[in-house]
């Protein structure tokens, strides 16, 4: 969401203001360099960001899009992700010298761990440890005309932790391993994402669909789908198994017949063969307290 015409706002933080570099009194460059990526894949804000994970400074839990970025971008902008946050864009300039260069300045009301800003083929990502309110003149990648920026973040004092999630039901195994998989009748069933076994994650729906059964997972605020590793990020996070007979002994989630790549929201559907029990596993990430 955009409103124009507000205030332009101050870059804020007695630590940024330190960092930038000043000639003459006055800010002239970005207050971090940017890290350069080349073929960056475009997604929505979600996917963006677990993109921009690495073991220093992910994973983000929080993101936000301004796509189709055009001239004159100045102006207020508001996530409506569950944590919210209002963005102000300002001295969005164009330079024509060898290329279209395009660059801004951001601030926001809540701290940002890391800002994309995607153009041509790649994207330079600016990170701040610790998370910043602002910074100044920031460009696209290779100095070209820039496409969309992307907003990162956790809330402050919190980090990303990763966790196992069951659908909630029977134990497969009384002692021990603690996973669950879930009884189904052939009617609508709804029963909860259970996390280190007493933790509520989210939701999982059981529902006719032909000679199908749809299974819907949808995670809770301070959720996410994913892995804590950067490296695993296209890796399945989801694994659902379907069981004729009631189901025994550990299971082996990498076994599972059906797998599936970690969404970049908060909500996953698929549709997968009829049977009287499920095994629903994901990989999470959720929100703790930092160390």
């Amino acid at each position: 969401m955009k409103s124009r015409g507000r205030s332009k706002r101050l870059v804020t933080g007695l630590a940024m203001l330190l960092a930038l570099v000043v000639v003459g009194g006055v800010a002239t460059a970005a207050s971090v360099e940017p890290v350069t990526i080349d073929g960056w894949q475009a997604g929505d804000a979600a996917y963006s960001c677990a993109q921009a994970t690495t073991p220093m400074y992910g994973p983000y839990l929080h993101a936000y899009k301004i796509d189709d970025w055009e001239w004159n971008m100045d102006g207020t902008y508001e996530s409506d992700s569950y944590n919210p946050n209002t963005f102000y864009i300002s001295n969005d300039t164009l330079h024509d010298d060898r290329y279209r260069q395009e660059t801004f300045d951001w601030d926001a009301d809540n701290s940002v761990g890391a800002v994309i800003v995607k153009a041509g083929t790649g994207a330079n990502v600016y990170y701040y440890d610790p998370q910043a309110l602002g910074d100044i003149e920031l460009e696209g990648y290779a100095g070209k005309e820039i496409s969309h920026v992307v907003f990162c973040w956790n809330p402050d004092g919190t980090c990303a932790e990763e966790g196992t999630g069951w659908s909630a039901g029977l134990r497969y195994n009384q002692r021990g391993n603690w996973a669950t998989y879930t009884p189904y009748d052939g009617e609508w069933k709804k029963v909860d994402l259970l996390a280190g076994r007493t933790m509520r994650a989210g939701y999982v729906i059981f529902k006719p669909f032909g000679e199908q059964v749809k299974i819907v997972i949808k995670l809770h605020d301070g959720w996410r789908f994913g892995y804590a590793d950067a490296e695993k990020l296209y890796e399945e996070s989801i694994h659902i198994q379907d069981y004729e007979k009631a189901p025994s002994g550990n299971p082996a989630p990498g076994r599972f017949k059906f797998k599936y790549e970690a969404p970049s929201g908060s909500k996953f559907i698929t549709a997968v063969p009829k049977n009287n029990f499920y095994g629903v596993h994901v990989s999470l990430l959720h929100e703790v307290e930092c160390p």
